[in-house]
């Protein structure tokens, strides 16, 4: 049952990172120091599942669930540590203080997934359960709700 809700989580964070890297000028600025081709994913140890997303073309295009090796990887040690994390029982920075996930390549890479991660979860999740994982919430504007909307109807089916 958690690898399904794994799966169903990471395929909904790749089409909402995809979408936002089209329109969130917070994101795009954020990208911009990638080069095209640049790869990051997710794996959960010891057998899946996995998020995988391409930096092309200035944006961020979800490749997938299948776990590829990728210039910057987010290991997460147990099924149960990612379950807790995307489940928004456990907050990111305190699993990883914990040593329940791990990084492979440029930790400022990292810190930047970090702040899309943030970013995504701010205007995807209500603000009662956001504020439980999230350090600081910024209040959404005008723009930011637009973004939401956009995210719900069209981001997160389509991409």
């Amino acid at each position: 049952m958690k690898r399904l809700y794994l799966d169903t989580i990471f395929f909904f964070l790749g089409r909402g990172l995809q979408y936002l890297s089209r329109y969130d000028p917070m994101i795009r600025r954020e990208i911009s120091v990638w080069p095209d081709g640049f790869t990051f994913s997710f794996y959960v140890s010891p057998s899946g599942p996995a998020l995988h997303i391409l930096k092309e073309k200035g944006k961020l295009r979800f490749k997938g669930l299948e776990w590829y090796d990728s210039d910057l990887i987010i290991f997460f040690k147990q099924q149960d540590a990612a379950f807790q994390i995307f489940s928004m029982q456990l907050p990111f920075y305190t699993a990883y203080a914990r040593h329940l996930a791990s990084v492979k390549g440029d930790p400022g890479n990292a810190m930047i997934i970090y702040r899309l991660f943030n970013r995504l979860q701010t205007l995807m999740l209500p603000r009662f359960i956001a504020r439980r994982v999230l350090k600081t919430i910024s209040p959404l504007q005008k723009k930011d709700w637009i973004l939401r909307f956009g995210l719900y109807f069209s981001g997160l089916l389509f991409g």
